[in-house]
């Protein structure tokens, strides 16, 4: 059995695992870097520390991750370098880490809450006050429910869950050591991690960048970097399909994955399509931070009969459906721990027993694949009736042949269409005509874009947000 990708020892030592700036790094000095951070870690508390990782796109940082796992003494917070200073700070605060890393240029942030130790290779490591609490010896790391908003509710995930679904992701999707990926998304993100960590168990490799998809320099980076693949979230892909894959796609390219939020079926549809004609591979997945986090695939083969559907179970992994609630329930090895709200929190074993109630409505069809049908928070009241949200969305985004997002409250039903023209089709009319909500219950607003999270995903807060401020005015 291979061992977890941690160790970096699935292929020869020669092979490239990073590539940063053009400059390639293999696993053998990739491992060397690893010690090095080991020994600057353990030096800085006797036993096992907690600490926060601020995780840019770096050989670096992803240095210093990989040695927290090989060392186990260490048990890291992931945090997007994109999070406020206040907001860390407040984690800091409340969490109380005994050490802290992050890059250079925010090494003003963290001036008096404790000592810096080193400095090299653009990231600086602080030891901070820290706390005496126990962390358990099955916790690898943590992650932010909200990576854009600082959450004080983490993820609390173990060895043997990383590495359960860095191994499920890498044989459902038949990585390869040839296989290259490049970083799209944040890697304190658990979409982003576990390309990381499904490309390092196989001796892949992985371009890093912090440019997008709307940056010519990206495509030029994956282009002559021979990339084998890309992942993004429902806006990566709204991108992708006004530019056009066929104009940007290069010959090594093989595959494209899609999570984090349900992409519009024409998009799938469209997807679909054009990667067969392309000779590519297109996986529809869809998981949870709380699984570590992949959770359901849906076989490219499958995707023009089933274009809604979220397919079937990872690798080691089981769905059902509560028939009381109609909640979707996952049963696997990559089952988070649990949560943290506080520090005494990290001493805590696993109280999930490998089974994760995912708060989505879900129904199986007759060949056993399972479509997410809304959220069991996402709805409102109208008039006395409740209204799913999500449902609601995909009616107005397939009969106004728009994007549209929804929120709300009891009898106050907040829309936004995505729109640069001055007239759009009528909300209301397909609410009425559809739903039989009518128009005192409907606010609309229209905008160029969507408010998104760090994660790619529809930020509904900022949404809510959109409608209290313009009614304040």
């Amino acid at each position: 059995m291979s061992l977890p990708f941690w160790s970096l020892s699935n292929t020869d030592s020669s092979a490239p695992a990073l590539i940063e700036d053009d400059v390639s790094i293999d696993y053998e000095e990739l491992s060397a870097r690893v010690q090095e951070w080991v020994a600057r870690l353990d030096a800085i508390k006797s036993g096992k520390s907690f600490g926060f990782l601020v995780f840019p796109s770096s050989t670096a940082a992803i240095a210093c991750y990989l040695a927290c796992l090989n060392s186990k003494r260490h048990a890291p917070l992931l945090i997007q370098p994109t999070l406020s200073d206040a907001l860390l700070i407040d984690l800091i605060q409340h969490f109380s880490p005994d050490w802290i890393v992050l890059p250079e240029d925010k090494r003003a942030v963290i001036q008096g809450f404790g000592e810096e130790i080193d400095a090299r290779d653009g990231l600086t490591l602080w030891r901070l006050q820290g706390s005496e609490l126990e962390v358990h010896s099955d916790l690898a790391l943590l992650l932010n429910t909200s990576g854009s908003t600082g959450s004080s509710k983490l993820v609390r995930i173990s060895y043997s869950a990383i590495d359960a679904n860095a191994r499920s992701i890498a044989e459902y999707l038949s990585l390869q050591s040839t296989d290259r990926a490049i970083t799209t998304l944040p890697l304190a993100y658990s979409f982003g991690l576990s390309i990381l960590n499904s490309h390092l168990f196989v001796g892949g490799a992985l371009v890093l960048t912090d440019k997008t998809w709307l940056d010519r320099t990206f495509w030029v980076l994956a282009k002559e970097h021979l990339v084998t693949s890309l992942s993004g979230v429902p806006a990566s892909f709204e991108i992708l399909y006004r530019l056009g894959l066929k104009r940007i796609a290069w010959p090594a390219l093989r595959m494209l994955t899609q999570a984090g939020g349900r992409l519009r079926e024409k998009l799938v549809v469209h997807f679909a399509e054009a990667a067969r004609e392309a000779s590519m591979e297109f996986f529809v997945m869809y998981g949870q931070t709380e699984a570590s986090p992949r959770i359901s695939y849906l076989p490219p083969n499958r995707l023009a009969e089933k274009p809604n559907s979220i397919g079937i179970a990872v690798p080691g992994g089981t769905l059902q459906v509560d028939p009381t609630t109609g909640e979707l329930i996952y049963s696997g090895p990559n089952v988070m721990m649990g949560y943290a709200e506080n520090r005494q929190d990290l001493a805590k074993g696993d109280e999930m027993r490998g089974t994760l109630n995912t708060g989505d409505l879900a129904a199986i069809d007759e060949d056993g694949f399972f479509t997410i049908t809304g959220r069991l928070k996402r709805f409102v009241k109208l008039s006395g009736n409740r209204f799913n949200l999500d449902d609601i969305e995909r009616l107005l985004c397939n009969s106004l042949k728009m994007q549209v997002a929804c929120t709300g409250a009891d009898d106050a039903l907040r829309v936004v269409i995505v729109s640069e023209e001055e007239n759009v089709p009528s909300v209301v009319k397909v609410l009425q005509d559809e739903l039989r909500i009518f128009n005192g219950f409907v606010e609309t607003r229209q905008v160029n874009s969507l408010p998104l999270m760090a994660s790619g995903k529809v930020n509904y807060s900022a949404l809510d947000a959109l409608f209290r401020n313009e009614d304040s005015k």
